[in-house]
């Protein structure tokens, strides 16, 4: 019995298959790993450029409307593609002016829904704004999701995203809306 242990250890037959099982599961975490990785940064760039794409589509007009909003919302969601459904996907245009005491306020203010709609005149505290020149205004437009990765969809785990993006108004220095 210890002859046939000894010949056991000294075999090389089978060696690369003993070694392909145990390589395998490990290279296949990090296979998908790295999907998942790629997939929730591009579900963040994705974000990105819909706030800013709002944000600017804002900026290039002189007066706002209902229509407007609506196609500019259209678009900040048709944008996030796969990754936010109407369901988590939250989008908040305001135009907001410095005022006597420095304080950034709210001049008028348009949501997808009530989570992003910020109350007129209130001030905005959760983000830093650069310097808004005296009858002049600036518009913010956030925009929040919850992301689940397709590679974890599996396991209950969503990821909250938020992001904002400041503009100038490009043609006006206030940016009506009725």
């Amino acid at each position: 019995m210890i002859r046939s242990f000894a010949r056991f250890l000294k075999s090389k037959a089978g060696v690369v298959s003993v070694e392909f099982a145990l390589i395998t599961p490990i290279f296949i975490f990090f296979m998908l790993g790295s999907l998942g990785t790629f997939d929730h940064y591009r579900a963040k760039r994705r974000s990105v450029l819909a706030v800013d794409t709002a944000a600017d589509l804002v900026a290039r007009t002189i007066q706002m409307n209902d229509a407007e909003r609506d196609l500019i919302f259209a678009a900040a969601a048709s944008m996030m593609d796969r990754y936010a459904d109407a369901n988590t996907l939250s989008i908040g245009i305001h135009s907001v002016a410095e005022d006597a005491n420095g304080d950034i306020i709210v001049q008028w203010s348009e949501g997808s829904d009530s989570t992003k709609t910020r109350a007129v005149g209130s001030k905005v505290t959760s983000v830093s704004f650069p310097e808004i020149p005296g009858g002049e205004t600036a518009i913010l437009a956030e925009l929040s999701f919850k992301y689940r990765s397709p590679i974890m969809y599996f396991v209950n785990a969503d990821v909250e995203f938020q992001q904002f993006s400041i503009r100038r108004p490009r043609y006006t220095a206030v940016i009506a809306y009725p």
